[in-house]
């Protein structure tokens, strides 16, 4: 664990626009379900190697998959070139209202909000934002037909606002209500699109399961990725922990929980089991984790069989690339969203 100043992110929010600049020109949308048989899909991977920064020379070769112990093909792998939307979504519950237990640390919210104002800003010229913000309900939502401008304004205005905090953050926490209403501001949702959600992870309120969202996730091809403010206790009434709850979510989507971040001595604290983090600054950090939800590639696959309903499968590096790429890793929909049962006298399943 290392610690890190998170006012850095704050001083230099333009610094990191040309590493999030993307070719947006003459691509063409893609879903994990459009254009392919039910064994063939195109599914979003990010190839991130033990410094965080992309591989962008991985071929199929260096890849092993399986699904239910048998072998997926890996057809080929290219730049995911196609314009991407994210929707922040915003915890202004009570819980966020918290902090360490220092006098001197900011609360959560404030740690969520300038993350968010700084993930727009550096952004805003490169992708399609859109807002979401709850506490007991759902209290902001600015649609992509609104406009990036609309968006960064209503975080400019917040991080200004110097009673919001003391009138606003406060309730229940219905999270994966406001995510999965997030997800419904897609039209026509593609895997290149994305929920970047900022939250302690103690959801107390919300109508959905996790397992209500993970099948809204999977089938629209949206992907869920999180910043956590992990509170001290996530333990369920069954034993289980919300943590690991939200983080199959996250992974089953094709995202992840991008990192655990809370506040001692004045810094910001990033837990990361990684040595390379101990050399970055918090900036470089959340520069390099914001690769895997913009900086993706489209991994086609041929799957042993057509998979009729949802089903985990499993995606590694081969021996010889793991040597290659010490500590690299493989963000991917660990989920595969079931093909639709054949209609009687079709002959084969057609993707949509």
């Amino acid at each position: 664990m290392k610690v890190y100043d998170i006012t850095s992110i704050i001083m230099t929010r333009r610094s990191l626009r040309l590493l999030f600049a993307l070719l947006l020109a003459a691509a063409v949308p893609l879903s994990s379900h459009a254009q392919q048989t039910c064994e063939r899909r195109t599914v979003p991977v990010s190839f991130l190697d033990g410094q965080i920064l992309p591989i962008r020379n991985v071929a199929p070769r260096d890849l092993v998959a399986q699904l239910d112990k048998k072998p997926v093909k890996i057809l080929s792998i290219v730049p995911d070139e196609r314009p991407h939307r994210i929707v922040l979504v915003l915890d202004s519950s009570g819980s966020m209202d918290m902090g360490n237990v220092q006098s001197a640390a900011p609360s959560y919210w404030t740690m969520a909000l300038t993350l968010a104002q700084n993930f727009a800003a550096e952004n805003a010229d490169n992708v399609k934002l859109a807002l979401v913000m709850f506490n007991s309900h759902v209290t902001d939502t600015i649609g992509f037909d609104a406009g990036n401008a609309a968006v960064e304004a209503r975080l400019h205005q917040l991080l200004g606002d110097k009673t919001f905090e003391k009138t606003s953050v406060r309730g229940r926490t219905p999270m994966r209500d406001a995510v999965a209403l997030a997800n419904q501001l897609f039209d026509h949702p593609t895997s290149a699109d994305a929920i970047y959600l900022l939250t302690d992870g103690d959801d107390n309120a919300s109508v959905h399961k996790p397992r209500d969202v993970t099948r809204l996730l999977s089938a629209s091809s949206v992907r869920l990725f999180v910043t956590l403010f992990p509170q001290l206790d996530l333990v369920t009434e069954d034993g289980s922990t919300k943590l690991q709850e939200l983080s199959d979510m996250a992974t089953y989507s094709g995202g992840e929980i991008l990192l655990q971040l809370d506040w001692y001595d004045g810094r910001a604290v990033v837990a990361s089991h990684l040595d390379a983090i101990k050399q970055l600054t918090f900036e470089q950090i959340m520069t390099r984790l914001y690769q895997t939800i913009l900086q993706d590639d489209l991994v086609e696959i041929e799957l042993p069989a057509p998979a009729f309903r949802d089903e985990k499968w499993k995606l590694n590096f081969s021996e010889d690339a793991r040597q290659r790429w010490k500590d690299a890793k493989i963000t991917y929909p660990v989920l595969l969203s079931g093909c639709p049962l054949p209609t009687p006298g079709a002959s084969q399943i057609s993707g949509r």
